[in-house]
């Protein structure tokens, strides 16, 4: 079984082109398989390990941020980002 962009947006709750964008912008967030001509998918366990290592990393590892929270640096143009 693999996941469609779709059932991965779902599963995180945002939309699919987020879910596109993660794995350039999400340090560690799998990206996808090409399994055909025009055809990617996701693993299930992938998304899965990576939950698995965030998990981790909140019960004391090294911390990382959640995708799906929006930091209010993001609004701050990037000369002064560096305050945040």
């Amino acid at each position: 079984m693999v996941l469609r962009v779709n059932e991965v947006a779902q599963r995180y709750g945002v939309s699919p082109a987020t879910v596109w964008h993660w794995p350039q912008t999400v340090e560690g967030f799998p990206g996808p398989v090409r399994i055909g001509p025009g055809t990617t998918r996701w693993y299930p366990e992938d998304p899965e390990e990576w939950d698995a290592q965030a998990r981790g990393a909140a019960k004391g590892g090294r911390s990382r941020p959640d995708p799906t929270e929006r930091s209010a640096c993001t609004k701050i143009p990037p000369a002064r980002r560096k305050e945040c």
